[in-house]
């Protein structure tokens, strides 16, 4: 008899549950799967990407043949879909000194990677 009591009294309290507090629920449920999906797509876009480790390994060998054949002169490397642009700057007053700025492209124009290096070139 005692437990007949005790069960009705849970089962009236589970189903008195008001309409405010599911809506209560809802909201914050909802807030914390959106936060979750802000935080995914974050993630996502600040993760190193395989387009960029292959921008950036052209760019590497773009810069060994143009160390390697010594023309630091400025031009453009095309290759498959991405262009490697190669800007020779003067450092400073001492004209040794150059930096070799080098950009990966894409077809539309949007920076991929880029690298910058020091060199000395006696003349």
């Amino acid at each position: 008899m005692d437990f007949v009591r005790a069960w009705r009294i849970v089962t009236r309290r589970i189903r008195s549950s008001s309409l405010i507090e599911v809506t209560t629920a809802l909201v914050i449920l909802s807030m914390v799967f959106g936060l979750a999906i802000v935080i995914y797509l974050n993630v996502q876009r600040s993760g190193v990407s395989s387009r960029k480790l292959v921008c950036t390994a052209l760019l590497e060998k773009t810069y060994a043949e143009v160390k390697a054949s010594g023309n630091y002169d400025s031009r453009e490397f095309a290759y498959d879909e991405i262009t490697v642009y190669l800007t020779a700057i003067p450092h400073g007053e001492s004209p040794e000194l150059r930096i070799l700025a080098l950009e990966a492209r894409d077809a539309g124009g949007k920076l991929l990677a880029q690298q910058k290096h020091l060199l000395y070139v006696p003349q």
